[in-house]
């Protein structure tokens, strides 16, 4: 099958860049022919360009690193032939696509700078399958004034599956559809080793955060109890070594050496469970939704720490699996499902429903919300 996938793939940033290759990826492995539709509208690149490189202390990392991004999406995920800054040039992508995904990220929410852009709804997409895979609002928490035009949109996908529960929510509530809760893309996957370039470096601390004072200070503490160094990825720590231009090959070979690792990003803590490393979860006011709804579903919500100070007791330094590896496993299994059954020449689609999940036949979405899937 033709497929075009439209997400976050152009950003400056690991985590969009890496659940855009690894969704890519798990659809090429299932035999489809697979493109990101290469959009990258204006708006954002003047968004990022002013974040990343004006007037910004560490502009010339920056720019490596993005040159760095930019070199592994090239190489690494098959993008359209054609780059649209703006939707007038959609019209001549009709007819390209057996079918469209949306997701996974922050594909909907509307409320960042972004804003409300219906092409991540798929409006484009005629006479294509449509399917939405762990598509999120993010911490958008209404669809407000844009509510009708969203359900209309939404109601148009042959399948629908979300990343959190918030999201799940607000298509049950405000758009009358149903949804089946499903993994990051980068979770599909057990190993990187295809991709991953380990530093020479080992039994180290690493940090994925832009940590403010109070978290930087419990980190200190932490890897001095330790007895190890500090590495920080893409935001400079002081105390630590820090690393930021690293590739996105580098970036995953830092978390699978790692022996712990702080983060305050949903992606590093997606990195940390692939790679079963322990760690901790900071929590923030944009971030903290997706990261507890994962966590949760792990059964590891005591990872996540919000507010530490001087008295905060240090975490244990190492983490026991075990309990995880069922929860994981099932994640996994319902996830890949939902997206070889919406892919199925034989399904038919539904509107506002998720298709049934093959290879997870005896789990169901559960009532209650937020948990796992859960067996019958």
């Amino acid at each position: 099958m033709r497929i075009g996938i439209l997400t976050y793939h152009h950003v400056v940033n690991y985590g969009a860049v890496l659940q855009a290759y690894a969704l890519s990826r798990f659809l090429r492995e299932l035999g489809h022919h697979v493109e990101t539709i290469d959009y990258r509208p204006k708006k954002a690149l003047d968004a990022y360009h002013k974040a990343l490189f004006e007037n910004n202390p560490v502009e010339k990392e920056n720019r490596a690193r993005a040159a760095r991004i930019e070199e592994f999406v090239t190489r690494h995920i098959p993008l359209s032939p054609e780059r649209f800054t703006t939707r007038d040039g959609f019209a001549r992508l009709a007819g390209r696509y057996e079918a469209v995904v949306t997701g996974s990220d922050e594909v909907w929410n509307i409320n960042s700078f972004r804003g409300f852009d219906p092409s991540y709804f798929l409006d484009f997409a005629d006479g294509a399958r449509r399917i939405a895979y762990a598509a999120s609002f993010g911490y958008t928490t209404t669809t407000g004034k844009h509510r009708d035009e969203i359900a209309r949109l939404v109601r148009a996908f042959d399948a629908l599956s979300v990343r959190d529960s918030q999201t799940q929510r607000i298509l049950q509530q405000e758009c009358g559809c149903s949804s089946l809760k499903v993994l990051d893309p980068t979770l599909l996957f057990a190993s990187y080793d295809e991709v991953a370039v380990r530093p020479k470096e080992t039994g180290f601390i690493l940090v994925y955060s832009n940590p403010p004072r109070k978290q930087a200070d419990f980190i200190r503490r932490f890897a001095e109890r330790e007895g190890k160094p500090i590495i920080a990825m893409a935001y400079p720590m002081d105390g630590a070594i820090n690393r930021l231009t690293l590739s996105p090959q580098e970036w995953i070979g830092h978390f699978a050496a790692a022996d712990y690792v702080f983060n305050g990003f949903f992606h590093g803590v997606a990195f940390s469970l692939i790679f079963r490393k322990p760690f901790t979860a900071f929590s923030s006011p944009d971030k903290i939704v997706k990261v507890s709804d994962l966590l949760t579903d792990m059964g590891l919500q005591n990872r996540i720490i919000s507010d530490p100070g001087p008295a905060t007791p240090l975490p244990e330094s190492n983490l026991d699996y075990r309990p995880v590896e069922p929860l994981l496993a099932a994640a996994v299994d319902v996830s890949r499902g939902f997206l070889k059954s919406a892919l199925d020449e034989t399904f038919a689609g539904q509107t506002c429903v998720h298709p049934p999940v093959r290879h997870a036949s005896l789990v169901q979405q559960s009532p209650a919300g937020p948990g796992l899937a859960q067996k019958h």
